[in-house]
């Protein structure tokens, strides 16, 4: 039986959960009590704020690849496990300019974005199976704690990211806001955490090998 999580890999990502939670819970802090928006952005999607969980993937992800690698666990041809990631990252990028310049906002562009990332996200797994099975469970409890927020954030109106859809995007109540920006943490972070968490973590497998 396969198992999601290497033993040696759970201590590391028990602690990179719990690093995570953290980091949530002080952007929240600090938005609610007015903070910088250099470091507590709250604008729609956070923009590119300090204090936030985005900076954590390739953090991790190198991590991750690092244990991996020492354990004998990285692709036999990390040349070709890095271009199928880098390959499926320019698809992002191809996905987003697309949406953003030749797609109005709306709810169909969101679906194509939604569906496209997690099909990306796939080479991933054919890159590094081990490595992208640890970032998905890593993504999915990062994630969580950001749900639960997005729900609270959407019904309070406590004015902070978690609850800003995209410019432009139609009017919509607070059931279907929050529904549209629990998706996002699902259909698009969880897939750029396997996929820019992968890429760092066959870089740090590069340098294991040499």
């Amino acid at each position: 039986m396969v198992q999601p999580v290497p033993a040696a890999l759970r201590p590391p990502l028990f602690f990179a959960t719990a690093i995570t939670l953290l980091v949530t819970l002080a952007r929240l802090v600090g938005e609610r009590a007015g903070g910088p928006a250099w470091a507590f952005g709250r604008g729609a999607g956070g923009g590119a704020s300090v204090v936030g969980i985005g900076w954590l993937i390739p953090v991790f992800g190198a991590w991750f690849g690092h244990r991996l690698a020492l354990a004998g666990q990285a692709p036999a041809d990390l040349n070709r496990a890095l271009r199928l990631v880098v390959g499926a990252l320019l698809g992002v990028v191809a996905v987003f300019l697309v949406a953003k310049t030749l797609l109005s906002v709306t709810l169909a562009t969101f679906v194509f974005v939604a569906l496209a990332l997690p099909a990306l996200a796939l080479l991933a797994v054919v890159a590094w199976p081990e490595l992208a099975r640890v970032l998905l469970v890593y993504a999915v409890l990062a994630r969580l704690p950001v749900i639960a927020l997005t729900v609270v954030a959407v019904r309070a109106l406590w004015g902070t990211h978690y609850e800003q859809l995209a410019p432009g995007a139609p009017a919509m109540d607070d059931f279907g806001r929050a529904t549209v920006l629990c998706l996002a943490q699902v259909c698009l972070w969880i897939p750029l955490t396997m996929l820019g968490g992968c890429a760092a973590g066959l870089i740090a497998a590069m340098r294991v090998r040499r």
